[in-house]
């Protein structure tokens, strides 16, 4: 009887440090596609910066451009330049 109950908490540790593994894996993998996305982010900042710039410098407002006013319309005064 105490050799069977022994095994069968062996067989429960194996499962839970297998559940654990796997449980591990997935965050690692979630670490990795929040580094990669993160990433991405920042480059779009940049983008959004410059195109901004480019934009604002052209004497164009920037949300009549990509639509951002508060009403959801374009309008000449939403403008942030």
């Amino acid at each position: 009887m105490t050799k069977e109950l022994l095994a069968a908490k062996t067989t429960e540790v194996q499962e839970c440090e297998y559940q654990w593994a796997v449980a591990k894996a997935r965050v690692a993998q979630c670490e990795s596609e929040k580094m990669s996305i993160n990433a991405d982010k920042e480059i779009l900042q940049v983008v959004g910066a410059v195109l901004k710039a480019k934009v604002c410098k052209n004497g164009r407002c920037v949300r009549a451009v990509v639509g951002g006013s508060s009403s959801g319309l374009p309008s000449s005064t939403d403008g942030v330049c």
